[in-house]
C-alpha cells in the first residue's frame, strides 16, 4: 500500500513541478499522467501517448518512447530491466511490445488480429502475461503468455 501511495504522490509532484496542464494538451487527453507502474524507486507512466519514467522521490520525468502511436499499460519485468507494454500502432490494433527499462524503440512480440493487453509478468520473469479474445468463439477474454524473446 505504501509503494502505491508513493507512486501517486510522485506523479502529483511531477505534474506540479513540470507545470503540466491537461487543458493545454488538447482535447485528446494526451497530457494526463496515467497507467503508473513502479519497480524499486522508478515509476513508469503514460503521458502524451508515450512512456515516461521518474524517480519515486520526484524530479524531472524522462521520455522512454517516441514511437508513432500509443503505449500504455506498462509493466516492469521482475528484475526491472525491461518493460512490457501494450502498443497501439497499426490501425488501432493493440499488441504486446517490449522495451528496455532505460528506453528505446518498442519491439513487437505479438502479431494477432485481435487486440492484446499486457497484464503482468510471470513471477520468474520468463513470460509476459496478457489478455486477448483470440481463439475465443464467444468473444471472452482469455489469458495468454509469451516469452520476452517472442515466439508463439
Amino acid at each position: 500500500m505504501r509503494s502505491w501511495c508513493m507512486c501517486l504522490s510522485a506523479l502529483f509532484l511531477l505534474a506540479a513541478a513540470a507545470g503540466v496542464s491537461t487543458a493545454a494538451q488538447g482535447d485528446d487527453g494526451g497530457g494526463y499522467l496515467s497507467f503508473p507502474a513502479i519497480h524499486g524507486n522508478t515509476i513508469v507512466f503514460t503521458s502524451d501517448n508515450d512512456l515516461w519514467s521518474v524517480s519515486a522521490g520526484g524530479g524531472l520525468a524522462r521520455r522512454l518512447t517516441q514511437a508513432v502511436g500509443r503505449e500504455y499499460l506498462p509493466r516492469f519485468s521482475p528484475d526491472g530491466k525491461h518493460i512490457a507494454v501494450t502498443g497501439e500502432y497499426d490501425a488501432g490494433g493493440n499488441d504486446v511490445y517490449l522495451i528496455p527499462a532505460t528506453g528505446g524503440a518498442p519491439r513487437r512480440l505479438t502479431f494477432h488480429p485481435y487486440s492484446e493487453y499486457v497484464l503482468t509478468w510471470s513471477e520468474d520473469g520468463e513470460n509476459i502475461i496478457f489478455r486477448s479474445m483470440r481463439n475465443s468463439p464467444h468473444y471472452t477474454y482469455k489469458l495468454f503468455e509469451i516469452s520476452p524473446d517472442g515466439g508463439f
